[in-house]
């Protein structure tokens, strides 16, 4: 939807959305589903093994890359994101510093789950 057509309110919403909460601005692009498919299968080429967080998530990737193992992290013991949040040092500088609350920011997340799965990994690997 283009932003003249959003509602004044729509707008407002928008506006606190970007800067408070995920740090995307309307303008940042945006990829028509009917070539999402062929983006991912682009850029996973070699990939044998992704990880995500979310089973909607990973059974709509399953969909679309029927050929590559989705594993959800959840299925791992993956704590929710506030808790690894809390656990891991990183700025991302498309968001303001913002003392009262981290914003939702998807770099942000993907290290976290990164840094726990790296976490979990090697723990699993000691046991055995």
């Amino acid at each position: 939807m283009a932003w003249e057509e959003l509602t004044e309110e729509e707008k407002c919403m928008t506006g606190w959305l970007e800067k408070t909460y995920h740090g995307i601005a309307w303008s940042s692009g945006d990829i028509p589903y009917h070539r999402l498919n062929n983006i991912l299968k682009i850029c996973t080429q070699g990939v044998e093994k992704i990880f995500i967080k979310g089973e909607q998530k990973a059974q709509w990737m399953r969909n679309i890359l029927p050929n590559i193992s989705i594993s959800n992290v959840e299925d791992y013991g993956c704590p929710p994101l506030e808790e690894i949040q809390s656990q891991i040092q990183y700025f991302c500088f498309n968001h303001d510093l913002c003392i009262c609350r981290k914003p939702m920011c998807a770099i942000y997340n993907v290290v976290g789950i990164r840094t726990w799965l790296l976490d979990y990994l090697i723990r699993l690997a000691k046991m055995k």
